[in-house]
């Protein structure tokens, strides 16, 4: 009697083990698929940094060329008020002479 019992006592042990083993490989398959689903979010996030990155570079470079056309265009302007300011005191010196 006491074979039997022992047999069954194993299987039920081997029944158990088998169970446990498959509630520790779902959750390992669960466990995969989210870390599956991290890599392609962290992927995505830095491919998106990436182009960001890109971006921001660009920006910046026209804001730099925007800020020379800028100051080129301000030095003409000082060029242009200067020329008109020399036109008017010399169209306004010989009437001051006569006067």
């Amino acid at each position: 009697m006491s074979q039997p019992s022992s047999l069954s006592e194993a299987l039920q042990q081997l029944g158990t083990a088998i169970d446990v083993l498959d509630g520790a490989a779902g959750r390992r398959v669960q466990a995969d698929k989210v870390d599956a689903g991290r890599a392609t979010e962290l992927e995505l996030m830095r491919g998106d940094r990436a182009r960001l990155a890109e971006q921001l570079d660009e920006a910046l470079a026209r804001g730099r060329a925007r800020e020379a056309l800028l100051k080129e265009l301000s030095q003409r302007v000082d060029n242009a008020a200067s020329h008109v300011q020399s036109a008017l005191a010399l169209s306004t010196a010989p009437e001051q002479k006569g006067a």
